[in-house]
């Protein structure tokens, strides 16, 4: 890869939002094909590729959605939801496997943030939901657990950006005795407020 196209990736990395605001144009399927593909393509821990994909386009499937998933934007007009698929995982021990499935699907959801901010579609990753209430809601088969949703719409604005910590703040080169330093500092801090306020540490 160039410097070039690293420097074009790396914009496009700082550039991503979180989109709330969309119109009320339709999502071509193609375009949601093509976001799948991007997920199915992320890392996948022990090589397990649990994930399965469940595409939302129509008002009734979205409102559903919508009525359980705190967070989802109301004018999103398609979704993806990402889920994880239980027989694919019945070798490995559970309690692991849930945490190898929900860092799948966070690799696979910021490919598909990626591509959809490469092709100037809008998207929100929403997670504030409860599994057993999204899959109710969305009939899905007792083998799929719902992981992280995928909001998209074409995009009526572009969000500023959010502040971010200095590089320097949150890296540390062979030690991290400088951040352990900074996060007691910080500690310390927070506990002197609380003692302030008459509240315990």
């Amino acid at each position: 890869m160039s410097y070039v196209q690293c420097s074009h990736l790396l914009s496009l990395i700082k550039g991503r939002r979180s989109t709330r605001n969309f119109t009320g144009e339709a999502i071509e399927d193609e375009i949601l094909v093509r976001l799948c593909d991007a997920g199915r393509w992320g890392p996948s821990p022990c090589n397990v590729q649990s994930l399965r994909f469940v595409v939302g386009r129509t008002a009734e499937f979205l409102d559903r959605l919508k009525e359980v998933a705190y967070g989802c934007p109301t004018t999103a007009r398609a979704a993806i939801v990402i889920c994880s698929e239980s027989t694919s995982r019945s070798s490995l021990d559970r309690l692991r496997c849930m945490e190898l499935v929900a860092e799948e699907a966070a690799m696979a959801c910021q490919n598909m943030l990626l591509l959809a901010a490469a092709i100037d579609i809008g998207s929100c990753p929403v997670a504030g939901f409860a599994r057993e209430r999204l899959s109710e809601a969305l009939q899905l088969p007792e083998t799929l657990a719902p992981l992280l949703v995928v909001a998209l719409g074409k995009t009526c604005d572009t969000p500023p950006a959010p502040p971010r910590r200095a590089l320097e703040q949150i890296v540390e080169w062979e030690s991290c005795e400088a951040l352990s330093h900074a996060a007691c500092r910080r500690r310390s801090q927070q506990d002197g407020r609380r003692g302030r306020q008459g509240l315990r540490p």
